[in-house]
């Protein structure tokens, strides 16, 4: 199956595939009932669908959880996640840069308007490297999230590549939205 490009807040987004069948039980198993095993064979799909869009000499980023939800999950699914494809891909994976600095709602629970709301300032960005960074999630809805995290690192100064993430789910708000198939990646 084909990735996903889509734009949002300016910068490129790419998906591995639709938020739907085994890829939406892969994740919510790694997510919510504690097997992180599948977080390799995740980082294995964004490397075989996505590897050719990472920059050359750029970082992966990936999108950080609040240290009291951390604490409570015991990792951080995007993380496990960028490291297995950065160990695919041989590119660095840098978790300091991003730091989410309010305990924000679930955003699962949440419509687009509210979910904008939720995470609105939660992220800080620090340690921003001069390599091209590229963002990394497990699953992009309404890009709420990832837009705030891409505007953080902006105002740090990163220089952010594009956004990655294994899936992409059904697009309820106006901060992102697919291209035109024409414009799909084979």
């Amino acid at each position: 199956m084909p990735g996903l490009r889509w734009e949002l807040a300016g910068v490129h987004g790419w998906s591995a595939a639709p938020y739907a069948g085994r890829i939406s039980e892969l994740i919510q198993r790694l997510k919510y009932r504690d097997e992180t095993r599948w977080a390799s064979t995740l980082g294995c799909v964004l490397h075989d669908h996505l590897a050719p869009f990472i920059a050359p000499h750029g970082i992966l980023v990936p999108v950080p959880l609040h240290p009291r939800r951390l604490a409570a999950r015991g990792y951080n699914q995007a993380a496990l996640i960028a490291r297995a494809l950065g160990h695919r891909s041989n590119t660095p994976v840098h978790t300091d840069v991003l730091r989410r600095t309010r305990d924000t709602a679930a955003q699962a629970r949440l419509g687009g308007v509210a979910r904008r709301d939720n995470v609105r300032e939660a992220f800080v960005a620090t340690n921003v490297p001069r390599s091209p960074v590229m963002l990394v999630d497990d699953v992009t809805t309404t890009g709420a999230t990832v837009r705030e995290c891409v505007l953080c690192l902006r105002r740090a100064g990163a220089i952010v590549h594009g956004v990655m993430t294994v899936a992409l789910a059904g697009q309820d708000g106006p901060t992102a939205r697919l291209l035109p198939p024409s414009l799909r990646f084979p």
